[in-house]
């Protein structure tokens, strides 16, 4: 009886919660199907919200594939239309008697005017600012129709910048972006108009969630938390603010409820608001060393725990409840450490951060939007690709400010990953007006942004905008013939308007005016520095296509390198699924509208050409299809072995007077299939850069380089460098062999002994220079010839006895094969390395498929080859 008794009041305990929460708050979607047509109505469609124009074009077999060839320019006619969403919808009686009725737009993309029922309910200007409406007045009880009228990007930027009158450079991307003009003057997207890797189809859409929102108890729109430490008995405080909107006819009391469910740990704080306003209220908890809570940590340093918080609103008439809002965190703190530096040390001021009190050196790379439409970038795109990052061992992302601030489902994989988030305000190359509209607009964008991001513990610091600073130091847009009136809106924008919100709204990280920039020295120069790449202050950007890369004496030193990079071309696979066998030439048409980089085709063989024989066949037109495979893999190979060179020269700066604490290279992911500096492609595969990353981001990493002293003696330099928080006993073995044979002709082992923490162990070996010449001339001056034109080949494919998605593929060679890559056509999945030289007469690797597989499908699917390869393709008479 009691157990009965039991059940049937917790029954009634969840029937009378459903009864308050259905009576308190009426929440209606809109999302899901639409119809969508243009200005003329000639054509009419049915959408998908969230979504785009062109996406439910594609769907509705009104256009193909936009990525195919020349499509980004062919079908530019959409973005140059104006768009109509509109649906029908039913509304309740239930609905209509809350005192307040909302249409809550999360994101509209961008320039529209809202109406129901033909009644106008507003318009929408910036595509990441959540637009709020109240519309009980234009509804009515049973069917009412939405429609949403969206105007031209392209048409709306072009008549603001005429409206302006003065000039706001840059007026229109390069020649070869295929892009549109003055993106600067509407709060989109900046890379939707053309970037020097991505097209230009400046979307329309509603493309974040839409709905109407029905209450009479307070809404909380958003929940900031800020973790304090504190001491040994109370390791952590807690600030937990809520932002309410009220009700728009009464007043109401109640209490503000803040509890984290698995500590036990619970706030109350007494609440009175007024009709119609919005509201923050703040709950301070004391966490006790009793609750056991765990520090959140970046990858690679320790677990990444997160904790669920719930925050309510609880009215003093329970009838007004609503649910609580459940927001997740982490306890850590982050410092920003730019500390004068001696001169034993180095000149100017350390850049460093600290995460829980320990200095960590920043690995990783830069974010771009992984896609130009942003309903295809689904929660497992993203989680793969922020894998991948872990994968190579990163700490950190740097999420770049020409883009977007990314769904919520990004910082959470963010967050659970461990990977820290550099992120950029959304600017970019360019100066930008300071009207009084375009201010106010970025001020409820920045206060939005920060207040809905602040929580989650990856996000390591905001930066102001994207070579802001630098582009108006170095005159990139001619801009020095005015420079105080642009360097006024400089200050206007980011120092006056959005510095202040920023910190405003979040006092738990560091805020950068720009990137790059000096950090406080610029802020000593009045926030813009003589020279913002100066390496002995903050940041800096660093790209030299001109001297050879594969040389780590062209690199200047960094405090931290947040971008630095080299293009390639993705895999022929790649480039297949959207090109014809005549666009299968390097200099083809295609290839040449495929490359946004100014002369990047041109840049990419000048630096292969250093180290490489090109094959003859390459100036002919049109090439063998062979002669194209060679090439997209040279280029891969050349960024492979130029990142890495950069990149290892940074980790080795970690222990000289260049005091680098941070190495993130442009850039992780690609929008589509291109030329890019990327490390991914398209799609998730990856590049051999990748796999390189995966190797000179280790933890634990031995940098072998050449140094000439005095012009004339070889030294080889061996620095081993180690990301560990223990002592490393290990010991280091130097061989040196024949490009003709397996066999070691020179072996030096010495015992290593790294005892502090993030430790670099500096080996000089004075090497006889002909030796050395055995070893490292071939890879560093042209031509490379490998003796064997066999190189290797695949023996065999097993299936793990342990595992259905692993299998095991044996390689074999006959002499030394320099940068063996495999391929499998078709099959989705990764190797356990590639790109690597193969220093044995046999060796195994690894393919993990996504999918299902067997051996013989593998097998079949796979392909191989080696620098040997090429030569052995193109000039027989090896």
């Amino acid at each position: 009886m009691l157990l009965r008794l039991h059940l049937q009041t917790s029954l009634l305990i969840v029937i009378l919660n459903c009864i308050l929460c259905s009576s308190t708050e009426a929440n209606l979607t809109l999302n899901g199907q639409w119809m969508i047509s243009n200005s003329n109505k000639s054509i009419n469609v049915e959408g998908h919200v969230p979504g785009t124009v062109t996406t439910s074009l594609v769907n509705a077999s009104i256009i193909g594939n936009p990525y195919y060839r020349f499509n980004d320019v062919a079908y530019r006619w959409i973005a140059y239309d104006n768009w109509t969403y509109s649906r029908t919808f039913e509304v309740s009686d239930a609905i209509m008697q809350k005192d307040t009725v909302q249409l809550v737009c999360d994101g509209l993309d961008t320039v529209s005017d809202i109406t129901i029922n033909g009644k106008f309910v507003g318009t929408s200007e910036n595509m990441f600012v959540r637009y709020v409406f109240n519309v009980k007045p234009m509804m009515t009880v049973g069917e009412n129709k939405i429609v949403v009228s969206f105007r031209s990007a392209i048409t709306y930027a072009k008549r603001k910048a005429d409206e302006y009158m003065l000039n706001v450079p840059p007026l229109c991307p390069a020649g070869p972006q295929h892009g549109e003009c003055h993106p600067n003057f509407i709060r989109k997207e900046q890379c939707s108009f053309s970037w020097d890797w991505g097209p230009a189809f400046i979307p329309q859409g509603i493309w974040k969630d839409i709905g109407i929102e029905a209450f009479n108890s307070p809404v909380i729109r958003d929940v900031t938390v800020v973790t304090h430490k504190g001491n040994s008995s109370i390791p952590w405080n807690v600030t937990v603010t809520a932002f309410l909107q009220a009700s728009s006819t009464s007043s109401q009391s109640g209490h503000f409820v803040v509890r984290f469910p698995t500590l036990n740990i619970t706030s109350k704080v007494k609440v009175h608001l007024n009709s119609a306003l919005e509201y923050a209220v703040n709950a301070t908890l004391s966490i006790p060393r009793e609750a056991g809570v765990e520090t959140w940590w970046p990858n690679g340093l320790g677990n990444q725990t997160l904790y669920m918080v719930e925050v309510t609103f609880a009215a003093d008439n329970m009838a007004a409840s609503r649910p609580p809002k459940v927001v997740r965190i982490g306890f850590r703190t982050v410092e920003l450490i730019e500390d004068p530096l001696d001169n034993q040390q180095g000149q100017g001021l350390s850049f460093y951060f600290k995460i829980n009190g320990v200095p960590v050196f920043m690995k990783g790379s830069n974010w771009i939007p992984a896609d130009s439409f942003k309903e295809k970038v689904t929660p497992s795109v993203v989680r793969n690709l922020l894998q991948s990052a872990v994968d190579a061992h990163m700490n950190c992302l740097r999420v770049w400010g020409g883009g977007i601030y990314e769904e919520e489902f990004f910082y959470d994989i963010a967050d659970e990953l461990g990977i820290m988030l550099w992120h950029d305000l959304m600017f970019a190359c360019a100066m930008y007006p300071t009207d009084a509209a375009f201010l106010a607009s970025i001020e409820t964008e920045v206060t939005q942004q920060v207040r809905h991001l602040q929580k989650h513990p990856s996000i390591l610091l905001w930066a102001g905008n994207n070579e802001n600073e630098v582009a108006l130091a170095q005159n990139w847009y001619f801009t020095n013939s005015e420079y105080e009136r642009f360097k006024a809106d400089y200050l206007r924008l980011y120092v006056e308007t959005i510095r202040p919100r920023v910190l405003a709204e979040d006092s738990s990280r560091p805020f950068l005016v720009s990137s790059p920039s000096n950090g406080k020295q610029s802020e000593a120069e009045g926030w813009l520095a003589k020279n913002p790449q100066d390496p002995n202050y903050g940041d800096v950007h660093y790209y030299n296509y001109v001297d050879d890369s594969w040389d780590w004496r062209i690199f200047p030193p960094a405090r931290f390198a947040s971008e630095y990079g080299y293009q390639s071309w993705p895999s022929f696979e790649s480039l297949a699924n959207v090109s014809i066998p005549e666009d299968w030439s390097y200099f083809s048409p295609f290839m040449q509208h495929r490359q946004h980089h100014i002369v990047g085709n041109l840049k990419m063989l000048f630096q292969i050409v250093r180290h490489f024989d090109l094959p003859e066949s390459l100036v002919t037109c049109p090439q063998p299809k062979q002669t194209f495979l060679d090439t997209l893999y040279m280029t891969q190979v050349n960024q492979a072995m130029s990142i890495k060179t950069e990149t290892e020269f940074y980790r080795r700066g970690r222990g000289t007077d260049a005091n680098t604490m941070g190495a993130l290279y442009w850039q992780l992911n690609d929008i589509w299939q291109g030329a890019s500096w990327s490390s991914i492609e398209y799609g998730g595969k990856w590049k051999m850069l990748h796999y390189y990353a995966v190797r000179f981001f280790d933890p634990v990493i031995v940098s072998p380089f050449e140094e000439l002293i005095d012009g004339k003696t070889s030294y080889l330099r061996v620095f081993a460098i180690s990301d560990l928080q223990r002592p490393l006993v290990a010991s280091l073995s130097v061989q040196l062999r024949r490009w003709d044979s397996f066999d070691v002709v020179r072996e030096l082992n010495i015992d290593v002994n790294m005892v502090s923490i993030y430790s670099v162990f500096v080996l000089f070996l004075f090497i006889v220079y002909c030796l050395l010449l055995l070893f490292l001339c071939p890879l560093q001056r042209k031509p490379v010839r490998a003796v064997s034109i066999i190189g290797a080949k695949v023996t065999g494919v097993t299936q793990s006895e342990s595992s259905s998605n692993v299998f095991h593929i044996q390689l074999s060679a006959d002499s030394v094969a320099p940068f063996v890559w495999l391929e499998a056509t078709a099959c989705s999945g990764r190797f356990s390395d590639n790109g690597f030289m193969m220093t044995s007469r046999a060796r195994e690797v690894q393919f993990i498929a996504w999918e299902a597989m067997t051996a013989e499908r593998l097998q079949h699917a796979l392909s191989v080859r080696s620098l040997n390869d090429v030569y052995a393709s193109t000039e027989r008479h090896l």
